[in-house]
């Protein structure tokens, strides 16, 4: 009973000394977690303060100032160069920083200097948010090209192409547009492509007469369209009627 009792005993201290060298592998183990977390935190918060970090804001578009006038004032068109994009690398806070995107960067150039249609090489001026902890790095582009023209006025005629169905037994007329010419503003050598004003609209089956409106559409000789900012419609819409008989 006593050699029983005896190595009970022994057990238990055994046990005792395994469960304590667990508890203090635990312990180290929590220990080397929360450090590595604090590490992490403190690495976090220092690299938000640092005002030496670096972001670059990309497709920031250029904008241009003087239209308008360019216009009024020169009879000129911008052909090209309005959507020119470019990205725009900045130094401060890593906080500062990531309170903006590339929306709240103003790139811009003046067309103030332009005074006849051709190339011309313009600078890029960048405007930073009002913050003085943000400053300007680089930019991928330092200047920017815009071709301009003359701006002419043309008018072309209008022509409506529907998709329809009709019975046998029924005639659909020639339509009657509102109006029959459309006048064009804008750049020569774009205006020189364009051949027709166009509408296409879906009838869908015919039953009786139809009246609709719709927006037309400037194309080439190949029925591409023909686009640029900076021309100009005196009509945008046209209501149009077509009748139907039997």
């Amino acid at each position: 009973m006593k050699n029983v009792l005896m190595n009970d005993k022994a057990s238990g201290t055994e046990a005792k000394k395994v469960k304590g060298k667990k508890l203090r592998v635990f312990d180290l183990v929590a220990y080397l977690l929360c450090l590595a977390m604090s590490f992490g935190i403190w690495v976090y918060v220092v690299s938000l303060e640092n005002e030496n970090y670096e972001y670059t804001f990309e497709n920031v578009e250029v904008q241009l100032e003087g239209v308008n006038e360019l216009k009024n004032e020169r009879n000129l068109s911008i052909l090209n160069g309005y959507d020119t994009k470019i990205n725009i690398t900045v130094m401060g806070s890593r906080r500062e920083i990531l309170k903006y995107t590339s929306e709240d960067i103003y790139a811009h150039v003046n067309l103030d200097s332009i005074t006849k249609a051709d190339r011309h090489s313009l600078d890029v001026m960048i405007d930073l948010p009002d913050n003085d902890k943000i400053k300007f790095v680089s930019a991928s582009q330092a200047k920017i090209n815009v071709f301009v023209d003359e701006t002419v006025t043309i008018t072309v005629n209008l022509e409506i192409d529907p998709l329809y169905s009709i019975s046998s037994d029924l005639t659909l007329h020639e339509p009657e547009p509102s109006v029959d010419s459309i006048n064009v503003t804008g750049p020569k050598t774009v205006l020189d492509e364009i051949s027709h004003a166009q509408i296409t609209y879906d009838l869908g089956t015919v039953t009786t007469s139809v009246t609709f409106n719709s927006t037309i559409k400037l194309v080439d000789l190949e029925g591409n369209e023909v686009s640029n900012p900076y021309i100009k419609t005196d009509v945008t819409d046209v209501m149009v009627k077509y009748p139907v008989t039997m």
